[in-house]
């Protein structure tokens, strides 16, 4: 791979910008092939970015292998494992392990279903990541009965949020269409989500036959 040379070049890799574009049928970077990449410059890496990647469960334990990681995104990737590559998928308690072991993130940026309450709880601790600045994570669950609810216990959201509120200079949360944050600090506060109309119920149910359907990947 390119990425693979550019960073075996010699000069220190500090900001990894990819996109897999799994969109794209002709896209062969494996999640695999992002994770060795990522090792090799874990040491020096400070921003790491993944748009439309696919993410197992290897990949994450690279990311958290980054000590030093300043800021992370993580974007509409696919998750892989199990019927993919017989291999367990990326879960909640998983991506967690990257807010434990990066302490020092000042930004993350989170669209993805696997962050749920596992991740909320390691931001409850303020010290886990004490100098977070930048939240923003999306990460709707919707279900039959209400749409872009919060994932997790809506109580350790609340206090994720509210503890760090002399430290964030910016936090999003499940966006609605205006691009509005669904809990505002001492605001607004839409955690439970929107509940569906008898139309919007039955047009679910006829969808989707499992317990719920994502928005986000």
């Amino acid at each position: 791979m390119a990425i693979d040379a550019s960073i075996s070049s010699g000069t220190p890799v500090d900001c990894l910008f990819l996109n897999g574009a799994q969109s794209n049928p002709g896209s062969e970077i494996s999640a695999n092939d992002i994770a060795d990449s990522i090792m090799k410059c874990k040491d020096t890496l400070l921003c790491l970015a993944l748009t439309e990647c696919k993410i197992n469960v290897r990949l994450i334990e690279a990311i958290a292998s980054c000590t030093k990681l300043r800021g992370v995104t993580i974007e509409n990737c696919q998750l892989w494992g199990k019927e993919n590559d017989s291999g367990e998928k990326p879960n909640d308690s998983m991506l967690s392990s990257i807010l434990y072991s990066c302490v020092d993130l000042r930004w993350v940026f989170i669209k993805s279903s696997i962050f749920g309450n596992d991740c909320w709880t390691a931001l409850a601790d303020k010290q886990v990541c004490p100098n977070l600045e930048v939240l923003w994570v999306d990460a709707p669950l919707h279900t039959f009965d209400r749409t872009s609810a919060a994932r997790g216990d809506h109580d350790t959201i609340r206090s994720a949020i509210n503890g760090r509120s002399d430290v964030l200079k910016l936090y999003m949360f499940n966006p609605d269409d205006k691009n509005k944050s669904r809990y505002i600090i001492d605001g607004e506060d839409r955690l439970n989500g929107t509940e569906r109309s008898a139309e919007g119920k039955l047009h679910a149910k006829q969808q989707c036959s499992g317990v719920e359907y994502l928005s986000t990947v």
